[in-house]
């Protein structure tokens, strides 16, 4: 048996979903795996620390999020052969939002420059990326956990936006102009690259799984509807109008290729 640490924010309810769907859905090849969550929702993720061998959370406020998500606040780094980190380190709206500023080779629209927009190189573009994720909140962890050393880290790429979010509204607006562009196919590649650039070095990176994606940029509507919120209960759902999160099935493909990239087969 393998224990896993799981560290993220509201991404990590893929992979709660997908165990408490039970073995119906659940591939044999992470039947190995015990798994153990320190997850909270959006900033309450960040207050992670390393003190010593255990991860902790100093702040109290935080430190609720974290008992009434995980049960606990507190993580022996002992208890755990391998950390896995869910969410929040790169992430597709950072390239949307560069997209909208810049364009940079092999973008298509970077041949015939549209108004307004700065031409870039490639290495820039994944410099500004890189920077962005440094500011992530679980980035000091990330860090702190990879100079320790002693142990595998695992970071899961961030699921790309649902398909069915292109035209929505507000929210989606980026989205839509990129899907709506020549450089959906080009800028999905580049996620690919931005996210192995950035995390690679600290740990291994397992990327979307190419069969839930679609219109390259996007990910297949059937991998985002039912998704669920990090909550005490596993199966409090998402409001209709979320396209950013997996459901059970996206994240039973994840807990595979985490099985997969630890032998457990």
């Amino acid at each position: 048996m393998t224990r896993v640490l799981v560290i993220g924010n509201s991404h990590a309810a893929a992979l709660r979903a997908a165990i408490a769907a039970g073995p119906a859905d659940a591939p044999l090849t992470w039947g190995r795996l015990h798994i153990t969550f320190a997850a909270a929702p959006d900033d309450a993720a960040g207050g992670l620390h390393l003190q010593e061998n255990r991860l902790v959370v100093p702040d109290e406020a935080m430190a609720r999020q974290f008992r009434r998500i995980s049960g606990r606040d507190a993580f022996a780094l002992q208890d755990h052969d391998v950390v896995v980190f869910c969410g929040g380190l790169v992430i597709p709206r950072d390239l949307i939002r560069l997209h909208f500023q810049a364009r940079w080779f092999p973008l298509p629209s970077a041949q015939d420059l549209p108004p307004g927009k700065d031409l870039i190189s490639a290495q820039v573009a994944l410099a500004v990326v890189a920077g962005k994720a440094r500011k992530a909140l679980l980035w000091p962890l990330l860090v702190a956990l990879h100079d320790r050393g002693g142990m595998p880290l695992i970071a899961l790429q961030t699921i790309r936006f649902s398909q069915d979010g292109i035209g929505t509204g507000q929210r989606m607006r980026g989205a839509t102009r990129v899907a709506r562009s020549a450089d959906a196919a080009a800028l999905s590649d580049f996620y690919d690259r931005a996210t192995e650039a950035t995390l690679s070095p600290l740990a291994r990176v397992l990327l979307q799984p190419p069969e839930t994606r679609a219109r390259h940029f996007f990910t297949q509507p059937a991998f985002r509807r039912g998704a669920t919120r990090l909550a005490p209960a596993t199966d409090v759902p998402q409001p209709d109008t979320d396209f950013l999160h997996g459901n059970a099935a996206y994240g039973a493909l994840m807990l595979d290729a985490i099985a997969t990239a630890l032998d457990c087969a």
